[in-house]
């Protein structure tokens, strides 16, 4: 689907929801395969389309490889291994039946991974060596093309309010953050002394939010909870403030 998307570029970005899968072939001698994708009705798009690529090959990519692990596996916590050594995104719906046999120190097994005819993925099979140990990092460490690291605000003269406040614990002061009727801070003059004793500057109180961690992709996820307030035109600062906390069990 990301492939799809990326080449083609459509108004409509393809997804789970607006197409389907509906039947994989091998194409010729080659190796290609053709793939059916149908719009879904009423989601936006009518109409199939045939799309020719190639499947990876398990026994040019895998067959003979090692992978390590001092706990004990089942097959997908294997299959997890296999993936984050290789850089992969094997399933159990794209390879056959696994038996993996109890290891102890020093011992090792032969495990087979052949690809299912159906595998939007892969083709061909594998032989992996399982051993039990603790892993070697450049085997668990596939992807060594790290993404580009960005800043979250514009960078100028300021400070991002989100960097500076995303690792600081406001249980402390969790009254004061309280929000009011009107999604206020409760006691903003205690807040302020606080933020003031973590080197946080100044910043002028705005509508806020209050939100579990889990709701808010960026948040710390150390905190139960978050208050989030947007930063502008400050002197020192930009961007939302987090202020994370914990909810607490009354004595």
């Amino acid at each position: 689907m990301d492939l799809i998307n990326d080449l083609n570029q459509p108004q409509r970005e393809l997804n789970d929801i607006n197409v389907k899968f509906t039947g994989i072939v091998p194409a010729d001698e080659s190796g290609a395969t053709v793939l059916t994708v149908a719009g879904v009705p009423g989601r936006g798009y009518s109409g199939q389309v045939d799309l020719t690529y190639n499947r990876l090959n398990l026994t040019e990519i895998l067959d003979g490889k090692t992978v390590r692990s001092p706990d004990t596996l089942n097959p997908d916590s294997f299959l997890e291994l296999v993936n984050s050594a290789y850089n992969l995104f094997l399933t159990a719906i794209d390879v056959g039946e696994i038996t993996i046999p109890e290891l102890g120190e020093g011992e090792y097994a032969q495990l087979t991974l052949e690809a299912n005819e159906d595998s939007l993925g892969f083709v061909g099979a594998a032989t992996v060596r399982l051993e039990f140990g603790k892993s070697w990092l450049d085997q668990v460490v596939g992807n060594r093309n790290l993404k580009e690291l960005t800043h979250p605000i514009k960078v100028d003269y300021r400070m991002s309010a989100r960097m500076m406040t995303w690792d600081k614990d406001f249980t402390c002061v969790r009254d004061a953050i309280a929000l009011t009727k009107t999604r206020e801070y409760t006691d903003w003059p205690a807040l302020q002394a606080a933020a003031t004793y973590m080197g946080i500057p100044g910043w002028t109180p705005h509508y806020l939010v209050d939100k579990a961690t889990s709701e808010v992709p960026d948040a710390n996820p150390a905190f139960d909870r978050v208050v989030i307030q947007a930063v502008h035109n400050e002197v020192n600062m930009l961007g939302p403030i987090y202020l994370h906390y914990n909810v607490l069990e009354e004595i």
